[in-house]
């Protein structure tokens, strides 16, 4: 099969721009590409019929398509839906009319999406064929819309007449319809003709399709999970009697065929494909297949009630959907695919082998990393004592579901968990045997916790209260004032005193006397919480949520700070080490693993074990040793040299004493910076900490001046008030040779100008040199405690507006916790660079906006 290859490059940390490479002729039983789109231009190809009308193919009027909704930029085609509020049908939808929020009393709402098909036939359907769509589909989190890509073989369902002799060889592919009502199915269908049955109060059309329908359910880690916020690929293959679908090579199986009202049901038990004659005619089928294919790509709003709906009184964000490319496939055909290289960036991983291919879901690790414990769901209990490089199966733990464990710091006390137990396991060698601990009634069992020396254990469960243990859970007791909430995930401190569980849809909790009292954590907000993890002091906590960030508190709990992490994941787990610096966490159902060394302010892809379904992470204490797990998959470790975790301690340190210009975290920073054996990088580190304390107090002008040293850091006032601090940092290439306001207009769909800004970077002090990526960081004139409602937008010159880049932007607070700040890289001739050429020079003219629309009587600026 053919899906995007990737090549990892071995350059850490850097950005590699190479050209796509092609390979040579196709071999007679292989794959190859005879036709296709990979969306490298500035606008979408001749090659595509753009729809423009103000209805819905089926003439309904609460959706239309526009041309403007469509955009190629980055080698990807985005598709935009978005909410408009009007007082007419034939008011034109605009920016003016456009409201992510409930339409007001008297208005109308309606929706605008974008839609494309191609204009002639582009798969030849006299032949097998695999045709090939790579995919992101960036939910809004609202049930309602329909991302679709099909293919089409001559007539529309409109040509399929009421005639009650039609018989019409109809033929559509549909590769993938995702209903966000349902986010962890895949809906595949082969319409194969379709017929009049006379109308019926559900029919009333007077036809239907003689079909066989497909589904797959996806999993985010061990549990099911959104298709959304990853990248897909979606395929169909024709081999000249079935019709196959699949999502990143794996089949979506049939489950369910209609030829009449009379002849339909489910196929047991499912398979990969049906023979298209148990629904239609070898005539109908050769009639629609042989008529060639077009494909349609486009997101549909539903209007049937039996299709859940987008509810008019909830707010519905923008949403977007990303193709990354459309290519179609014959044997012995054509040329192989383009292959993408993907910079290597974070530490290398190993996969651990003796582990084996398993359902893990859950790990655990000692405080040194060395002694670790592995569950697998519908299998047993694995230890490793040497790190992972070997692996001994427990027999004595059972098969069992197993959804959680958790380990004492020397790793001799275990704790585990299973689906539904009436039982809490524990074991007190390490492993090799277990004693059930029997509670009252079946529980569906999330999550375990234990102090450090294994006596105080803490256990949630969806619709239960918390459970604890004080005697390395011999005997159990409930916690009433908990409550009985959907439980998702608890973290324990090493005294096991400070404790924190979240919610499935609810908010995080903690409790500062091992679970006899608990606290709601507002500042968090109710979202999809899947993971929590705690420092040994129980202060410094990280959290995430499926389909959005990862939160930071510093504070035990009492208040959070939002990170956008290379935009939203489906996140399954997170660890934190005891300083808080070390952060990691996993994107499962296709995402990567990341990791932070500053306390979540950046984060780094680890594109060296790829993307299987991460489900499972675990940390040694001090965030050097990481261990990942994958839900169908594999174990992987890393262990960064010694050398290597002493340099990135001390850059984090100096990173904040020059943040925060603190006695404590210079005092600190040089602490770290004695620690860092390569001479040279410590004398550049402690150059770095000795311009803190003799820095001038004037401020650095606007307009840097060309030095013999680089400026990376400088003021911009902003027209309204306040200033925007500017700092860049990069190699070659980060000095600032102009910085002041950007032209931008004072508000952009419903959103308020706060800050603008116009820099241009480039290598003066520095050795000339072209195509290099600098990073950069503003620190904002105030700060928002909410930063979702910011927007960041992308200008040109005049302040027109390019893009929204709010998606590749990390958002955070600067020490004193007084203003928000951002942080992205750009690139010259690349992404942030207005001129769009490597010539040395990077222009970026940014603003931020923030959504005041639903602020009510409290600001979200403090």
């Amino acid at each position: 099969m053919i899906k995007k290859a990737i090549i990892v490059l071995a350059a850490l940390g850097s950005v590699v721009l190479l050209a796509l490479l092609y390979h040579g002729t196709t071999h007679a039983d292989q794959w190859g590409m005879v036709w296709h789109d990979e969306f490298t231009g500035s606008a979408v190809s001749g090659e595509w019929d753009i729809l423009k009308q103000n209805t819905d193919n089926l003439r309904n009027t609460h959706l239309a398509y526009s041309p403007n909704n469509l955009k190629v930029a980055n080698s990807h085609l985005e598709i935009t839906t978005q909410r408009h509020c009007v007082s007419n049908l034939n008011e034109p939808l605009t920016s003016a009319n456009m409201s992510e929020q409930p339409c007001p009393s008297g208005t109308t709402t309606r929706y605008l999406s974008g839609r494309v098909k191609n204009k002639g036939k582009v798969v030849d359907g006299t032949k097998p064929f695999r045709a090939e769509i790579r995919a992101k589909f960036n939910w809004n989190g609202k049930r309602g819309t329909r991302p679709s890509l099909w293919m089409v073989s001559g007539n529309t369902l409109q040509n399929c007449n009421d005639n009650p002799k039609a018989n019409d060889p109809y033929g559509e592919l549909d590769i993938i319809e995702w209903y966000s009502s349902t986010p962890n199915y895949a809906w595949s269908t082969t319409h194969m003709s379709c017929y009049h049955h006379g109308a019926d109060g559900k029919w009333k059309t007077g036809w239907r399709t003689r079909a066989l329908s497909h589904s797959g359910e996806h999993y985010a880690g061990a549990r099911p999970g959104s298709f959304a916020y990853e990248w897909h690929t979606w395929a169909v293959e024709y081999d000249g009697t079935t019709v196959k679908y699949f999502v990143d090579d794996e089949p979506i199986k049939v489950y369910r065929y209609h030829v009449s009202p009379t002849d339909d049901g489910n196929i047991l038990p499912r398979t990969d494909a049906e023979p298209l004659t148990k629904v239609a005619s070898q005539e109908n089928i050769n009639g629609a297949f042989h008529r060639g294919w077009q494909f349609i790509l486009n997101d549909y709003v539903e209007i049937s009630k039996n299709l859940s709906p987008i509810d008019p009184s909830e707010p519905f964000p923008t949403q977007t959907m990303l193709i990354d490319y459309v290519r179609v496939f014959q044997k012995g055909a054509g040329t192989q695919p383009p292959e993408t290289p993907v910079p290597a960036t974070g530490t290398k991983w190993t996969k651990q082998n003796a582990a084996g291919d398993r359902k893990w879901s859950a790990l655990t690790s000692s405080a040194d990393g060395s002694k670790l414990a592995a569950t697998a769901w519908g299998g047993t209990i694995h230890t490793s004592q040497d790190g992972g490089t070997t692996w001994t199966e427990q027999p004595k733990s059972e098969v069992r579901n197993w959804v959680s464990i958790a380990s004492s710091a020397d790793g001799s006390k275990l704790a585990a968990l299973y689906d539904w137990g009436g039982y809490i396991m524990t074991s007190q060698d390490s492993g090799a045997t277990w004693h059930k601990h029997a509670m009252s009634g079946t529980i569906n069992w999330m999550s375990i916790a234990s102090s450090a020396d294994g006596s105080k254990l803490v256990a949630v469960a969806k619709d239960h209260t918390i459970y604890t243990s004080r005697d390395g859970g011999a005997t159990w007791t409930e916690q009433p004032k908990s409550g009985s909430r959907k439980w998702r995930a608890v973290t324990s401190s090493a005294d096991g005193n400070k404790l924190a569980a979240v919610v499935e849809d609810g908010g995080i909790y903690t409790s500062s006397n091992g679970g006899a009292t608990w606290t709601e954590r507002t500042h968090a907000g109710s979202r999809t919480w899947t993971s929590i993890a705690s420092s040994p002091d129980g202060t410094k906590l990280v959290a995430t949520a499926a389909g959005g960030n990862v939160y930071i508190s510093t504070n035990g709990g009492a208040t959070w700070t939002e990170r956008s992490v290379d935009g939203r994941h489906n996140w399954t787990a997170a660890t934190s080490s005891a300083d808080g610096s070390t952060l990691a966490a996993t994107a499962g159902g296709g995402g990567y693993i990341y990791v932070s060394t500053d306390g979540g302010a950046t984060w780094v892809a680890q594109t060296s074990p790829g993307v299987p379904n991460w489900s499972a992470l675990a940390s040694s204490t001090d965030g050097s040793k990481l261990i990942a797990a994958a839900y169908g998959g594999m174990i992987y470790t890393t262990t960064p040299p010694v050398d290597d975790r002493t340099l990135a301690a001390a850059e984090a340190a100096v990173a904040r004493a020059e943040a925060s210009k603190s006695p404590a975290d210079i005092a600190a920073a040089q602490a770290r910076i004695a620690a860092v054996k390569d001479a040279r990088k410590q004398a550049a580190l402690q150059a770095r900490l000795n311009a803190i304390t003799s820095a001038p107090s004037t401020p650095t002008p606007k307009q840097p001046t060309q030095p013999n040293q680089p400026t990376n850091s400088t003021t911009i006032t902003q027209p309204h008030g306040g200033a925007v601090s500017l700092a860049t940092a990069g190699k070659p290439c980060s000095h600032i040779a102009s910085a002041e306001p950007a032209t931008a207009p004072a508000q952009y769909q419903g959103r308020v100008l706060r800050n603008s800004v116009r820099f241009t970077i480039t290598c003066a002090g520095q050795t000339a040199h072209t195509g290099y990526t600098t990073h950069v960081a503003l620190t904002l004139s105030q700060h928002y405690r909410d930063p979702s409602r910011l927007t960041v937008l992308k200008l040109a010159k005049g302040g027109s507006v390019i893009e929204d880049i709010t998606n590749r932007i990390n958002f955070g607070t600067n020490p004193s916790g007084t203003r928000t700040t951002i942080a992205y890289d750009v690139t010259d001739g690349g992404f942030g660079d207005e001129d769009g050429t490597a010539n040395g020079t990077i222009l970026d003219p940014i603003a931020i906006y923030e959504d005041t629309s639903h602020t009510g009587s409290t600001s979200n600026s403090s």
